[in-house]
Order: C-alpha cells, then structure tokens, then sequence
C-alpha cells in the first residue's frame, strides 16, 4: 500500500506578491517587445500643391511630419555613408528618427534603411529631412511641379539574423506559464508517496523516486543552508542544496523542521505529519538516523 503525505502548508505573501510583480512585468514585455519586431511598420511619402508629408506607421501607432513647400530652400540626392542612430527606429525597412551621418551632420531621417537619399532643407525644421522615396526622379518632379502625388520608399537592405531576433522576442511570452506555474501552481503540487520500499516525490514537472532500503530518516533543521540549483522561493524550495555541508535534493515548503533521508543520496523534505512520515519510512526499509 502507498501512503501520501502533503507537505507543511506555508502561505507565503513574499511569494505571491515577487510572482504577482514578475509576471506583470513579463507580461507587459511579451506584449510590448514583439508588437515592436512583428507588428506592420511603413513609411509613405505624400507630395501635395502646398505641403509634403512623412507618414509613417509602426504597429498601431501612426504619425509623420508635414512641410510646407515655400519653406524649403533646397532639394538634393544624396548618399549617406556612415552614420548612427542618435534617437529612433532601426529596424530592418524602418529607420525613423534622429540619425548622425559622417558626411551629413544631424538629419531627421524616415527611408528603409538604405543609403541612396533625398535631403531636403527647410525652414522652420530644425535639421535636414533625409527620405527615399523609390523613383527618386518622379519625386523631384512632382516636388518641382506641385503635382499631388504618393511614393513608397526604395527596397532597404536585409538585416542578417532579423527571422532570430524575431523569434527571440517570443521569449517573454513563453515565460508567463513557466512564472505562473513555479509561483502559483507547482507549491501545491507537491506531494510525499511512501511505499513499496520507496519514497516517491511528486512535483509539477514529475517524480522522483528513492530506495529506503538501508537508508536512516531522522528529523531534521539544517544549520547552514546553500541554494545550488533549484528554486528557492519561499513556500516552495527545489533542486539541489548544501545542507551542512553535505549535498542534498531538498523538497520543500520551508527549511526548518523537516525529515532527511540519507542514504546513496540524501533528501530533504517537510511532510505535514512528520511522525506518521517517519514511521511510514521505517516500515519500507529505512531506520531511525
């Protein structure tokens, strides 16, 4: 016959309270990050009688920047060359914002990331207005003649490893279940079985089981206790640890006032009835520590 034990009951705040924080957290991230990597981003370019606009689109947010023809004073290709990112988006087709250009100085930039450009100088405007428009030639002419016309900017080059970078931003969302089961589900699933010459311990990933024979079992609260690998939350401790020295599987709601098991290996856990635990151990084969 098998016999199951529940461990001590601890109500942790700390626990639910660290779980409760870092998934928020994690949460926010993994609707944050990949909205910025996977969500639609475009750039258009609208040239009126009166005004050219930058419009430009990223997930869900839209905004852009409107000209006036009269203010501007000068209109010329350009090739960018070097240059950084001083405030902005970079992303593979999407770079938008403060940019600094060896050759250039200071420019407000929105193109596709590739180096042959439009700038064009205006007043009011507090840098130059860097755009590529695709057929750069129709765009100076429907610049010069005022004509109302729409132009998509030019094919920018390919990022190596974007489809990685991708992926990886999947990655918070991956960790909401694993937070929600080590905080809130894995504790309570924690169970002691005894029997058939074994102690069996259930967890959420599994079970692990312990031969008692020629074991000893004895009450136990280590003095010095040292977290190798595991989880160490409180209310739910995992995994491996030094107890006095000595290295342990440690299956635990708390560190005090628990049972060891000693034998080819040693174990640590803190069944609710620890009288009734032991008894049940010596019964299967292993003595009084």
């Amino acid at each position: 016959m098998v016999r199951t034990f529940r461990p001590v009951a601890v109500r942790s705040v700390a626990r639910v309270v660290t779980g409760t924080v870092m998934l928020a957290i994690v949460a926010a991230a993994g609707v944050a990050v990949p909205g910025i990597v996977w969500l639609p981003h475009a750039i258009r370019y609208e040239v009126s009688a009166d005004s050219l606009r930058v419009m430009l689109r990223a997930g869900w947010w839209r905004t852009g920047c409107e000209v006036p023809l009269a203010s501007i004073t000068g209109v010329r290709l350009v090739e960018l060359g070097p240059g950084r990112r001083t405030m902005g988006s970079a992303m593979p087709g999407y770079c938008v914002g403060a940019f600094t250009f060896e050759r250039l100085g200071a420019v407000w930039l929105a193109t596709s990331c590739g180096r042959s450009a439009v700038l064009i100088e205006a007043t009011g405007q507090p840098r130059p207005i860097v755009i590529a428009p695709a057929d750069r030639d129709a765009f100076l002419d429907a610049l010069s003649s005022r004509r109302a016309a729409t132009f998509a900017p030019a094919a920018g080059p390919p990022m190596p490893g974007w489809t990685a970078i991708r992926l990886l931003s999947l990655l918070p969302l991956l960790l909401v279940p694993m937070l929600v089961a080590t905080f809130f589900v894995a504790p309570g699933r924690l169970r002691y079985e005894v029997g058939q010459g074994e102690l069996l311990v259930r967890t959420l990933i599994g079970t692990k089981r312990f031969p008692l024979a020629g074991a000893t079992a004895r009450r136990c609260t280590p003095a010095r206790v040292l977290k190798v690998a595991g989880n160490g939350l409180p209310g739910y401790y995992t995994g491996w640890y030094r107890l006095d020295g000595g290295s342990a599987r440690v299956y635990a709601t708390r560190l005090v006032d628990g049972v060891l098991i000693e034998s080819a290996k040693r174990v640590f856990v803190t069944p609710a009835e620890v009288d009734a635990f032991v008894e049940e151990l010596k019964r299967n084969g292993a003595s009084a520590g």
